[in-house]
């Protein structure tokens, strides 16, 4: 198992754990500390937007559209400077970095998983 973790000086944090025998898991902490992880099927969702202005659906990693969604986040991800995240009943945040392909490797190496 893998986690690659993007933090921010508010406190917020993406969480994003990979493994090659279940599917990826996402969970986000806003700044005020509340969460909202991936596998619930509340009807909430977490949405991240890059660079490019592409906005991804990012915590369905098991249907087929949520694993195409996932992977194409995580390759624009890799490209980007910025990622803004908005949750359902949750604070949205901005995390800033630079060289995001040298920490999240390319999909097919990461060891994630999302359709099985």
């Amino acid at each position: 198992m893998t986690e690659y973790r993007i933090q921010n000086k508010n406190g917020a944090e993406l969480l994003l754990t990979c493994s090659p025998e279940d599917n990826a898991f996402v969970q986000y902490t806003s700044p005020d500390g509340k969460t909202l992880a991936s596998g619930g099927d509340d009807g909430r969702s977490v949405q991240a937007q890059t660079d490019n202005s592409d906005t991804f659906l990012i915590n369905d990693t098991v249907s087929d559209a949520g694993g195409s969604n996932f992977e194409a986040f995580w390759d624009a991800a890799r490209k980007s400077h910025r990622i803004n995240i908005t949750a359902t009943g949750l604070t949205s945040t901005t995390f800033t970095f630079s060289n995001a392909a040298k920490i999240l490797p390319e999909f097919d190496k990461s060891g994630c998983l999302t359709r099985m």
